[in-house]
């Protein structure tokens, strides 16, 4: 497993000698030998010296491939300062660049802005004394990397170093691991698309909320303001789709077949017995994927009346999703 596959996280956190101190490097040395040695997902010491400009050597690393710790020291002139990486799924991505952007003016004044960075899929960094910071997106997480001085030190400008940092961070990721983990799919419609979907006609800008992402077990998710969009990457993905019609008490629904749509497709009710969500389901086939719209019907329609508002749906965001290599 590559350590580009994780968001990361510097944070300087400035050591004081006396016994603070020593149960500081205690906590270090035991998280060290809870993980075994060093995790894969940790980069080397070689690589984050390269990288970052200055020499670090790895000290704990522990987590998992969802969430992870990997601890450094700094050595030189800033021997006792810790190096910490931490990662997010890229799902947060858009929370993670507006906190980029407001840092920015909180740490270096209220003149100071973030700029747009060529790392991944694009990202924000700014630079100061009081602070330096980086986030970029790629495949299924954001990197986000953070750099601060000490009352004891000032580090200056470290903006091109954590713009480094991310590139061989994002270069370094496998293509097809990239492509293998979750993706936000609210990228893949707005909430102007889904609202027009429903109502059949153009909405008025700003009336709906934002679309919501959220990773779940079978793969991405994003809430709309009365439906939703899934992409179903745990394997096998028709067991998995399965799972969820269960959940969602449609297991035993007639399933309408849908043509002109991927390999297949069907459209079912979700939620059968519940008066107060009134929904229709379309499942679609494409390629190595299955991706499953949602949408609530009006109280004065049948349910089945949602079918070709979600087939329309479909048909505006399969041509995305193709060329989002998801």
């Amino acid at each position: 497993m590559s350590a580009a596959s994780w968001s990361l996280k510097l944070v300087l956190v400035p050591v004081v000698l006396g016994a603070s101190g020593q149960a500081a490097s205690a906590q270090v040395k035991s998280a060290a030998v809870k993980s075994g040695g060093p995790a894969s997902y940790c980069p080397s010491s070689g690589d984050m010296s390269t990288a970052a400009g200055f020499t670090v050597t790895l000290k704990a690393a522990v987590g998992s491939r969802d969430s992870f710790d990997c601890v450094y020291e700094m050595t030189g002139r800033y021997r006792g300062t810790t190096m910490e990486l931490t990662g997010n799924p890229a799902s947060m991505a858009d929370g993670v660049f507006r906190k980029v952007k407001q840092s920015a003016k909180i740490m270096n004044g209220q003149q100071a802005e973030a700029e747009p960075i060529d790392a991944g899929t694009g990202g924000w960094a700014y630079g100061g004394d009081a602070g330096n910071e980086a986030a970029a997106a790629d495949g299924g997480h954001v990197y986000h990397a953070t750099l601060g001085g000490s009352v004891l030190s000032s580090l200056g400008n470290q903006k091109d170093a954590l713009v480094r940092v991310l590139k061989l961070m994002v270069q370094a990721a496998p293509a097809g691991q990239r492509a293998a983990v979750p993706r936000n799919v609210c990228t893949l419609a707005t909430s102007a698309e889904f609202d027009q979907a429903y109502e059949g006609s153009a909405t008025t800008d700003g009336m709906s909320s934002d679309p919501v992402a959220t990773d779940m077990s079978w793969g991405p998710h994003c809430d709309y303001d009365g439906g939703s969009v899934d992409l179903f990457q745990a394997t096998p993905q028709e067991v998995a789709l399965e799972r969820v019609l269960g959940l969602m008490e449609a297991g035993k629904q007639p399933r309408v077949s849908v043509s002109g749509l991927g390999q297949r497709a069907f459209f079912t009710v979700i939620y059968p017995d519940d008066k107060y969500r009134r929904r229709g389901f379309l499942a679609v086939y494409t390629g190595p994927r299955i991706v499953s719209f949602s949408m609530d019907a009006k109280a004065n329609e049948a349910i089945e009346a949602t079918r070709p508002k979600l087939e329309g749906l479909a048909k505006l965001v399969l041509p995305r999703l193709e060329l989002a290599a998801y």
